[in-house]
Formats: structure tokens, C-alpha cells, sequence
């Protein structure tokens, strides 16, 4: 995130791991489970996460992860979501 241009950066990220189950079947884990882990990051909105994914800093960086990364379990995929302050 840090080598991306300043107007490409997210706003804020957090990142942690699900423990309640510990891991989820995956047909493609050697084991036949995975470890799932979470990450929640702020863009300002989609439009800026989809211009960020295009930059080549964003590409360089994502690179190593996708390719130790497994594909993300049935219905764990990424997804847009909108946060509202109470």
C-alpha cells in the first residue's frame, strides 16, 4: 500500500484471522482445509479500489500474495461493503 501514488491509497486497513472455525474445507488445500484470514480495507469508494487495481505499483505488490494464496473459499470471496457511523 505504501508504494502506491498518494491519490491511490486506501484511507485505512485492518486485517486479522477467523478463529470460530479455525480453518473451512478447500478442495484445493493439500490438507483439505484452510486458514482464512481477514482483511478489511478503506478505500474512499469502489471507483478508487477499481483505479487502484490498475495502477502497476498495486500490481507489483499483489503479485507474491495471489500467488501463495489460495483461491478464497465459497462465499468468502471479496466484497464492496459500505460502513455507516452510529
Amino acid at each position: 500500500m505504501e508504494k502506491l501514488p498518494d491519490n491511490a491509497r486506501p484511507k485505512s486497513w485492518s486485517m486479522g484471522n477467523v478463529d470460530r472455525p479455525g480453518s473451512v474445507p478447500h478442495p484445493n488445500s493439500p490438507s483439505g482445509q484452510v486458514l482464512v484470514q481477514f482483511l478489511a480495507v478503506g478505500w474512499e469508494s469502489v471507483d478508487a479500489h477499481k483505479a487502484a487495481r490498475e495502477t502497476p505499483e498495486f500490481n507489483e505488490a499483489i503479485k507474491p500474495i495471489r500467488e501463495k494464496m489460495l483461491p478464497p473459499p465459497k462465499g468468502l470471496e471479496m466484497r464492496h461493503v459500505s460502513f455507516t457511523k452510529i
